[in-house]
């Protein structure tokens, strides 16, 4: 099916919903279809889609999470927007990013105003995967699944970023390997990510992953890592411990897809050519680990110590 068509004519025939559920697990493919609707809903000329792909339009508000949550406040301040009188076209429209994040006070808040929209205003949710959400608050909107893009769509997009950051000082190339890491990190914020900062930490990683490490290695590895990492008001950006967990998860399901005859399917095919890591147990137990944290790591833990002891469990059972 195809959803823009789909979008489209129920605006045009003014039948579309007051809510709706965009759920996807690439976050680029939700969002790219979120501004289609806003646009398709909001603007009569080019001049407002301009706006809208920069996120200056008046009567749109995009919203999105910070740090661990979506919290009551951000969603206070989007039904505080939808609720005010549109001033460049005929509706208003909020787009809530990260829906899957909600706290529950910042979800039945949402819910009151789902139950009684504002005259003009239309609702749009963002969710991975839309069962996370309240059943109240799905039982009130149109659940659309968006199909995940391909992978030559998805290097398209990840070209423009990196290309939108690309210092013509630095020689960085944009590799197929690099494509492939984030095309299997499906629900990656590649939009914010400084390419920089990830061809910094992969450099570190790689050349650290080589051989059988030590405890004080280890250690003086994640020091480096972070301390020499892009800091952030809350100290050490968070991006560089993702980058690191994410690397780490990747270069350990390569190991499995080796180790099952796939080699066609891996990842960092150049490091695997070049470089052989024997491995004692199966990849899959410490995946299971780093699959874990991976899935808290938002939350306000001590990162370095976290990447140490995973480190310290690999290099101690995984590897000779």
């Amino acid at each position: 099916m195809d959803y823009k068509i789909l979008f489209k004519n129920l605006i045009e025939k003014g039948r579309f919903p007051k809510s709706i559920i965009l759920e996807s697990v690439s976050r680029l493919k939700r969002k790219e279809f979120a501004f289609f609707i806003a646009k398709n809903l909001l603007c009569s000329d080019i001049k407002c889609e301009h706006k809208i792909d920069e996120n200056i339009f008046p009567d749109l508000k995009y919203i999105f999470k910070s740090g661990a949550s979506l919290t009551v406040d951000k969603i206070s301040e989007g039904l505080d927007f939808i609720n005010k009188t549109p001033y460049e076209s005929n509706a208003v429209c909020l787009i809530i990013d990260d829906a899957d994040f909600m706290l529950t006070e910042a979800a039945n808040s949402l819910l009151k105003t789902l139950e009684e929209p504002p005259d003009n205003s239309y609702i749009i949710l963002l969710s991975t995967y839309a069962d996370s959400l309240l059943p109240t608050i799905r039982s009130r909107s149109q659940i659309y699944k968006i199909p995940y893009e391909t992978k030559e769509e998805f290097a398209e997009k990840l070209n423009i970023l990196f290309e939108k950051e690309r210092d013509d000082d630095i020689k960085i190339t944009f590799t197929e390997e690099d494509i492939d890491f984030f095309y299997n990190l499906s629900d990656f914020e590649v939009e914010t990510i400084s390419f920089s900062n990830y061809f910094r930490v992969k450099e570190l990683f790689f050349s650290f992953m080589k051989k059988k490490r030590d405890i004080y290695e280890i250690v003086h590895f994640m020091e480096s890592l972070f301390l020499t990492g892009k800091k952030s008001d809350k100290g050490l950006n968070d991006e560089t411990y993702e980058l690191f967990i994410s690397l780490l998860y990747i270069f350990l399901f390569d190991k499995l897809l080796i180790l099952n005859n796939a080699d066609d399917s891996v990842v960092f095919k150049h490091f695997w050519h070049e470089n052989s890591v024997d491995f004692l147990c199966e990849p899959s137990i410490l995946m299971e680990q780093v699959v874990e944290y991976y899935k808290y790591r938002q939350i306000n833990f001590n990162k370095k110590f976290v990447g140490i002891k995973l480190l310290i469990k690999y290099f101690k059972e995984c590897c000779e």
